[in-house]
């Protein structure tokens, strides 16, 4: 009965729905969708077990639902570990718009609306947020007095944003470690609920310290700190991510790529600065495009389930999934390529796990080696795996070099590493797809 609830819910045929799929993510099912849901199997099902509101709204997958329904144990602890991490260097979504700071009393609200006026970015002091706010960055949580935090924010939270950051002093862990301050402790809950609810939204959540830096870090994180859900400072940097094996990726940024996106470059470079710089992965497989470049900028959208991800946005489409890091490749047979990183070119790249000058001038060389083979133009459609051993840009002139190729029927695979200035691995790329241009 669950399946059939679940179909005619979503459209999808009870056939396909498998035990994977996420309620909120997958099937879209909020918190509304989930209560109707339970009432109508305490309607069908007259001896179905005991579930609560507080159960069916905690369940993250249609087979923990599954499992309860059926009286089978459900219980899925997500363990939740912080993690030291250094910025990825990418815009959060949701920036651009009708953007409002609550004040917070101290004075951060304004240095924060400064600091983002310096980088173009206009946003609006206020001590209520306003009906139509696109844009929420909610300072509640370092105000000396956060008894009444909580109905602030709920109320900051009463129609859906775009962009809905809270922000709290609470030992830099959110509260776990203990705090004199658990109102403020919450906030984070607050905005693991409004994931939930608002899956197109972006939603973050900064434990800083209240101090002279307070302003400082909330910007950074906000222009630098990508969409990692949740970011705390008890010393240095710490990313809160779920496990590892039950880790389901959601992220969003606003990217503004550099001299990369024209018809001499690939955005292969990009896709994977993209998915590195979000997923914190160093290995990626079958990291292919989706569609044809499209020029022009605007924010990048990168979705994850499980394992897989893609990208979506104006700017390009790709796909890609996380797999488990690998070893370099040690095979060395054709001559080196002298390569340029970003810094050589004069790329105003501040932060970067990848470096996308340098990828692309190893895309380069493939693309000269299908041309040669080809006779003709060639274009890189994919990667089968990508290998990054060393993060951050080159310092120095680096080496690519082809270890391996093969064409058929028009069409070319190759893979190309990426060496530094000492001979040190930085970045294998295997299985590079090309294809014959029909020009």
């Amino acid at each position: 009965m669950l399946l059939a609830l679940v179909s005619a819910r979503t459209g999808r045929p009870a056939a396909l729905l498998t035990e994977d799929l996420e309620l909120t993510t997958d099937l879209r099912l909020d918190s509304l969708a989930r209560v109707e849901l339970l009432v109508a199997l305490r309607t069908g099902i007259p001896d179905l077990p005991e579930i609560t509101v507080a159960d069916v709204l905690g369940f993250r997958t249609l087979g923990e639902l599954q499992a309860a329904v059926e009286g089978r144990p459900h219980r899925v602890r997500h363990v939740r570990t912080a993690r030291p991490r250094t910025l990825p260097g990418l815009h959060i979504a949701g920036l651009r718009g009708m953007l409002v700071i609550t004040d917070d009393g101290r004075g951060t609200a304004h240095e924060v609306r400064a600091n983002l006026a310096a980088h173009g970015i206009a946003a609006t002091v206020v001590d209520e947020v306003p009906y139509g706010a696109t844009g929420v960055v909610f300072l509640g949580g370092l105000r000396d007095d956060v008894t009444h935090v909580h109905a602030e924010a709920l109320h900051a939270a009463r129609e859906e944003r775009r962009l809905f950051v809270t922000v709290q002093d609470t030992g830099g862990d959110f509260g776990r470690g203990g705090t004199a301050r658990e109102q403020a402790a919450g906030l984070a809950g607050l905005a693991r609920h409004l994931r939930t609810e608002w899956p197109d939204s972006t939603i973050r959540a900064f434990d800083i310290p209240r101090g002279p830096d307070t302003a400082r870090l909330i910007t950074t994180e906000l222009l630098h700190g990508g969409a990692v859900e949740a970011v705390g400072y008890p010393d240095v940097r710490h990313e809160l991510t779920p496990d590892e094996e039950a880790r389901s990726h959601d992220f969003r940024a606003e990217v503004h790529p550099v001299p990369l996106l024209d018809e001499t470059h690939s955005p292969i470079s990009w896709l994977i600065e993209w998915f590195v710089a979000t997923s914190g992965a160093t290995t990626l497989r079958d990291v292919s495009l989706l569609r044809d470049l499209a020029t022009g900028t605007g924010p990048i959208t990168v979705r994850g389930h499980g394992k897989r991800l893609a990208l979506v946005s104006n700017v390009t489409h790709g796909r890609a999934m996380i797999a488990p890091a690998a070893p370099p490749v040690s095979s060395r047979t054709t001559p080196a390529v002298t390569v340029r990183g970003a810094r050589l070119l004069g790329w105003p790249l501040e932060h970067s796990r990848t470096d996308p000058a340098a990828t692309d001038e190893c895309l380069c060389l493939a693309t000269r080696w299908a041309h040669e083979e080809f006779g003709g133009t060639a274009v890189v459609t994919s990667v089968r795996e990508v290998r990054v051993h060393c993060t951050g840009l080159l310092t120095t002139s680096g080496a690519a070099v082809l270890t391996a190729g093969r064409t058929q029927d028009g069409h070319a695979e190759c893979d190309v590493a990426l060496t530094d200035g000492d001979g040190s691995a930085l970045l294998d790329l295997l299985g590079v797809r090309l294809l014959r241009h029909p020009r």
